[in-house]
């Protein structure tokens, strides 16, 4: 199977974050380039804080912009879109056991030259590219529902 776009741009040097979106930006009228700069911020669980996984900020990103509301949004679409967020949400937690960055990297403190050292050392961008994997693959699903 061929490596997914998310990767390619993961190993590029973009972070979760931005790989997610910038997946999605053409099917949802962005530049790549405009994607990766809206989603600088939200990487290494915002701002390398470690909060939320930043696929799923990124996965939040992809489904705000194609579902997010607008002027003729009707309240049921709204809650459709809080719906698909919290779906996103479960199969990242059923998946990778949290959605806490910090956890999922095992107490892996990336605001740390020795965290980000051990990061480096364990590889442990394989677990990131998994979070971005599990990601793109559940959007995938519902972009083409």
């Amino acid at each position: 199977m061929d490596e997914i776009l998310a990767i390619t741009f993961f190993k590029n040097g973009n972070n979760c974050a931005q790989s997610v979106f910038a997946h999605f930006a053409n099917r949802l009228g962005l530049t790549q380039d405009s994607a990766v700069k809206i989603a600088t911020g939200f990487g290494s669980g915002m701002g390398r804080t470690q909060q939320t996984c930043g696929a799923i900020t990124g996965g939040i990103l992809v489904l705000n912009s194609r579902y997010g509301r607008t002027e003729t949004t009707t309240e049921e679409e709204q809650e459709e879109l809080i719906e698909k967020i919290q779906i996103l949400c479960d199969v990242f937690k059923n998946e990778h056991q949290s959605t806490q960055c910090l956890k999922i990297l095992n107490g892996c403190n990336l605001r740390t030259e020795k965290g980000q050292n051990l990061f480096k050392n364990k590889n442990m961008i394989n677990i990131c590219y998994g979070c971005v994997q599990t990601v793109v693959g559940h959007l995938e699903n519902v972009l083409s529902e």
